[in-house]
């Protein structure tokens, strides 16, 4: 048990070292999180898990997502923008108003972890309570709002364990 956490927690030194790299979190910030999630990563993995277990690590998972976002454009608000230094007002060659443009901020995986680590806990619930269709249907929803490509994969794994049409019959 505790050899597949500590490979769970391996994995996400990556994106750890992101996150500390890009000024998203602090050193002390991200031992927290190591802890919280070691913590979680053991109370699923115990005799037997419940499913407040899953769903408490997926909520935790969504917060620190959100609060990395909102660093992240925090950090892109705050720098400022060296094609528009002083230039407002700029016009093109047809007199109309250029939008400023925000400084692009480049995708790494920290951007990508996050999601991919709460779709992971999903599968993992979802293979433990198959029969729970709320949630089934938490997950296809998250699918759907994060627009991950999952969606299909998700509702073909849903089908045979909930088709209604051949037990009806």
């Amino acid at each position: 048990m505790a050899d597949t956490v500590q490979y769970r927690l391996e994995r996400m030194s990556d994106e750890l070292d992101d996150l500390e790299r890009r000024g998203l979190f602090t050193r002390a910030e991200l031992a927290e999180v190591v802890r919280r999630r070691r913590d979680f990563e053991f109370r699923l993995r115990r005799h037997s898990p419940r499913k407040a277990d899953f769903l408490d690590y997926i909520a935790y998972l969504l917060r620190v997502d959100a609060l990395r976002d909102l660093r992240k454009r925090a950090i892109i608000r705050a720098t400022p923008n060296p094609t528009h230094s002083d230039e407002d007002n700029d016009t093109n060659e047809d007199g109309k108003k250029r939008k400023k443009r925000k400084k692009k901020w480049a995708k790494s995986i920290s951007d990508f972890a996050g999601v991919l680590r709460v779709l992971d806990v999903y599968r993992m619930a979802t293979v433990r309570f198959k029969g729970d269709l709320d949630l089934w249907f938490r997950y296809l929803e998250f699918c759907r709002q994060k627009g991950h490509g999952r969606m299909k994969q998700v509702g073909i794994k849903y089908l045979p364990v909930h088709n209604t049409a051949s037990n009806s019959a």
